[in-house]
């Protein structure tokens, strides 16, 4: 950590696409584990969960 919430979370996302990409590179008859291939299951807008707008307060921005 360094103190830098935005670059600690770039840099956990970097560490973690890199991470995934291995994986999926390593085991590529495995990727679609990740839900990316939705093969008519229920439509992701179905899924979203209904909620209230946040507050600019609230919101997480880069």
């Amino acid at each position: 950590k360094t103190g830098d919430l935005q670059q600690d979370v770039a840099a956990n996302a970097s560490l973690f696409a890199g991470h995934l990409e291995a994986m999926v590179r390593r085991y590529p008859d495995q990727w679609n584990w990740l839900g990316f291939h939705r093969n008519g299951r229920t439509p992701r807008s179905e899924m979203v969960k209904k909620t209230e707008p946040i507050g600019e307060e609230d919101r997480f921005s880069f």
